[in-house]
């Protein structure tokens, strides 16, 4: 469901794919990091408010997002990958559920 949410949550242009175990990564080229905290955001909004199963009445969905933004003459998309992932790691570490963005 989550996965879901996150794809119809994206523009055409964007990719996404899972990572590792619950983690997925998604590309939004062309955009500016305030927009891609705005769909950041965004997508949290939307996990939140996902309604499940009568039996799983008391589980609150939640994600956390870590964003790296590739400079023009950026090649190294491993380099990328893992700033965005140490940024996931520090949303999780200050309490989940929130959007940490790479300040270079």
């Amino acid at each position: 469901m989550v996965a879901e949410v996150c794809e119809h949550s994206l523009r055409s242009t964007d990719v996404i794919g899972r990572f590792a175990g619950e983690e997925f990564v998604v590309a939004l080229p062309n955009t500016s990091p305030s927009a891609a905290q705005t769909l950041a955001e965004r997508l949290k909004k939307n996990v939140a408010e996902l309604q499940l199963e009568h039996d799983m009445n008391d589980v609150d969905l939640s994600i956390t997002v870590g964003i790296a933004v590739s400079h023009n003459d950026e090649s190294d998309l491993e380099a990328l990958i893992s700033r965005a992932d140490e940024m996931l790691y520090i949303g999780k570490r200050d309490g989940r559920n929130r959007v940490v963005i790479h300040k270079d």
